[in-house]
C-alpha cells in the first residue's frame, strides 16, 4: 500500500515512541489521521501486488549467499510482506513453494478481500494475509527468514518507516534478509519536478481517470517538445514506457500523483537502518549492486572507497539513481566486502539472455555472442550455446 495522492506535512507529526513502541493507541492523533487517509484511497483504487523478480525470495538467497549469509533454503522458510496489497507477489511465491509459509499485512480491505478471494480459488494452504497495521507488528508476531517491504518505505509518515527498520531487525532470524524499496536522491530531485509539473497542469481537475489521464497528456506534450539532451528525459521516457499496462490508472494515482513523496539519500537510510542493529547487505539487482555501467574513470574513484556504504552514496551520484532496492541483514553478521563470484558455480543460472539472427553449428568451436539489456556474453562452450 503506497502513499496516495494526499497533501500531508509530515514535518508536523510527533509521536511519543516509549508509547507507540508499547502499543499503537499511543500514537498523536494527526499520525492516525495520514494512516486512514492512505488507507481510505487505497480502498477507493486499489493497487495489485504484481511478481517482482527482484524481491523474489530465491534472488534475496543468492545475493545474501553471495555477500557471505547463510540464508534460509527457500523451500522450507518463513516470509513476512508488509504492506502487501492483494498479496499478489506473495501468492505466487506460495504457489510455487509449498513448503514454506507467507504471511501477509495491508490496511486496504478491498486489496486483501481480492487476494484471499485468489488464495481460495487456488486453495493454497501457505499463505495467510491479514487487516493489520505495520504499527501493530511487534515480536510476538513470529520470526522470519526473508520480510519483504515494497513500495510503502518512502510513502508513509517518519514514524512508520522507523516502524518497518525495527520490524527488520526484532521479526528477522539471524540469517535472514529484509528487502526495502525507496525513493533516493540525487534522481529524486527529477521525480519531484516532474511530479510538481503533473500537479500543476492537473488545476482543478477531479476523478481519478481523468487526473490520470491529464497528467499523462502533459508527459506526452514533454517528450514531443522537450530537447534530447534535456535531463529529464531519461526518466519521462522511462515513466511513458508503462503506457501499456493495464494498472496505468493506478500507478498514475498512487506513485506519479502523489503530492507528497519523501526520497532520501542512500547514506542517511543506511544510518537510520544502524540504530535498529541493521547493515547494508546489497543492492537487490545485480545491475545495481554492480555499478558496471560507469565509465572506468568512475570505477576506478568507486573501488578506492573501501567502505561499502560510502561507495554507495558516490554511486547513486554519478548514475541520478532515483529509486533503490536495498538489502538489509542483521549489524553481527560477518560480511564480504565484494560477491563471491566462486559461488556461482554452485547455482543454476538462467538469463534472458537471446543469440543473434545468424546461424551458427553448435559443435563447431566458433565463439558465437548473446545479448540483453545493452549487455554482451561471448563463448565457445557447446551446452552454454544451446
Amino acid at each position: 500500500m503506497r502513499h496516495s495522492n494526499l497533501s500531508i506535512d509530515y514535518n508536523t507529526l510527533t509521536l511519543n515512541s516509549e508509547q507507540s513502541e508499547s502499543s499503537p493507541s499511543g500514537l498523536e492523533n494527526a499520525v492516525v489521521e495520514v494512516i486512514q487517509q492512505i488507507t481510505s484511497a487505497y480502498n477507493e483504487l486499489p493497487y495489485a501486488s504484481m511478481p517482482e523478480p527482484s524481491s523474489h525470495i530465491d534472488h534475496l538467497a543468492v545475493m545474501g549467499w553471495l555477500y557471505g549469509l547463510t540464508p534460509a533454503r527457500i523451500e522450507e522458510c518463513r516470509v513476512l510482506d508488509l504492506a502487501c496489497s492483494d498479496g499478489g507477489h506473495l501468492i505466487a511465491m506460495a504457489s510455487e513453494l509449498p513448503g514454506s509459509e507467507f504471511f501477509g499485512i495491508d490496511l486496504s480491505e478491498n486489496e486483501l478481500a481480492a487476494g484471499k478471494d485468489l488464495i481460495h480459488n487456488l486453495g493454497l494452504k501457505n499463505v495467510n494475509l491479514e487487516t493489520r497495521s505495520i504499527l501493530d507488528i511487534d515480536e510476538n508476531f513470529g520470526q522470519f527468514d526473508y520480510i519483504i517491504a515494497r513500495g510503502v518505505f518512502s510513502w508513509v509518515p517518519f514514524e512508520v518507516q522507523e516502524k518497518i527498520l525495527s520490524i527488520c531487525s526484532r521479526n528477522l532470524v539471524t540469517d535472514g534478509i529484509a528487502y526495502i524499496n525507496y525513493a533516493v536522491y540525487p534522481g529524486g530531485h527529477i521525480d519531484d519536478a516532474l511530479r510538481r509539473i503533473m500537479l500543476y497542469h492537473l488545476g482543478e481537475t477531479r476523478g481519478t481517470k481523468e487526473r490520470a489521464e491529464k497528467a499523462r497528456e502533459i508527459l506526452e506534450f514533454l517528450s514531443d517538445t522537450m530537447a534530447t539532451e534535456h535531463p529529464f528525459r531519461p526518466r519521462l521516457e522511462g515513466i511513458l514506457s508503462m503506457r501499456g499496462r493495464p494498472d496505468l490508472e493506478s500507478l498514475f494515482y498512487h506513485e506519479y500523483l502523489n503530492s507528497k513523496t519523501e526520497p532520501s539519500y542512500v547514506s542517511d537510510f543506511i544510518n537510520r537502518a544502524h540504530p535498529h542493529g541493521l547493515t547494508f547487505l546489497c543492492e537487490a539487482t545485480p545491475r545495481t549492486a554492480w555499478a558496471g555501467n560507469l565509465i572506468e574513470k568512475s570505477e576506478r574513484m568507486l573501488r578506492r572507497i573501501k567502505n561499502k556504504e560510502s561507495r554507495q552514496q558516490y554511486e547513486d551520484f554519478l548514475l541520478n539513481r532515483s529509486s533503490r532496492q536495498t538489502l538489509l541483514c542483521h549489524k553481527e553478521r560477518t560480511l564480504k566486502h565484494e560477491p563471491d563470484f566462486a559461488k556461482v558455480r554452485d547455482f543454476y543460472v538462467s538469463s534472458s539472455l537471446a543469440k543473434g539472427t545468424r546461424q551458427f553449428d553448435l559443435f563447431s568451436g566458433d565463439q558465437e555472442t548473446y545479448s540483453a539489456n545493452g549487455r554482451h556474453v561471448m563463448t565457445k562452450d557447446s551446452l552454454v550455446k544451446e
